[in-house]
């Protein structure tokens, strides 16, 4: 009895993205035996997300991003290169931007009423394995049902060591307000906060070129 509630125990993690075009709510799901949540897993995650709604809006060629400021996950140098190997991956992308919300501070209140309607799903059902959870998450809004990607290891690209490979280091991330990525992939624009001016950092530090991450994927 006690092995069996010690192996029924197990860690999911949930990206959740809110898309503005057509107010649909998106989650990326996987359980701790397929990754972690280190950026590199969650930078995975969101380009999986945003290759499901650039296949479905192909005209999009500017996407502007909104998340917390968590420098561990979110504002970094692995999830401003997978960001820079989207654009580079699209043809039709020419411009990113990133924008972060003050410590503290929710930034998306359509992210926390998904997170809001899948707790109450949560608390009036069992669950006992990721395709169960999924399902519970999918019809937690049955008004507006959530895309929900089921993410495998092979979702999962080795942003990290790609990033080594070029100079981030002269961009401040922990006191970044907004990074704006563009076609000109060897510079990083980034302003410190609303109303100052975009700086500019070229990040093209080592002869190495720059090449596609879909040869780098995570064993």
């Amino acid at each position: 009895m006690n092995n069996f509630y010690y192996k029924r125990k197990i860690n999911i993690y949930n990206l959740t993205a809110h898309n503005s075009i057509d107010k649909n709510g998106y989650c990326a799901i996987w359980d701790e035996k397929t990754c972690g949540r280190t950026a590199n897993d969650i930078s995975s995650a969101l380009c999986i997300i945003l290759e499901k709604i650039v296949s479905k809006y192909p005209n999009i060629n500017c996407i502007t991003l909104w998340s917390d400021s968590c420098v561990s996950q979110n504002k970094n140098s692995i999830m401003t290169f997978a960001m820079t190997n989207f654009i580079k991956n699209h043809s039709q992308i020419n411009e990113i931007i990133m924008k972060f919300s003050t410590p503290g501070h929710g930034c998306v209140q359509e992210v926390d009423n998904i997170h809001s309607f899948v707790e109450k799903a949560f608390n009036n059902s069992e669950y006992f394995s990721l395709k169960t959870l999924k399902r519970l998450i999918e019809n937690s809004n049955r008004k507006n049902p959530y895309k929900v990607i089921e993410m495998q290891s092979e979702n999962f690209f080795d942003y990290h060591s790609c990033a080594k490979l070029f100079n981030y280091k002269s961009i401040p991330f922990s006191k970044v307000f907004q990074i704006r990525l563009t076609r000109n992939f060897f510079e990083v624009e980034y302003r410190l906060n609303p109303s100052s001016d975009f700086i500019t950092a070229n990040i093209r530090h080592y002869e190495r070129s720059f090449r596609n991450t879909n040869s780098n994927k995570r064993n």
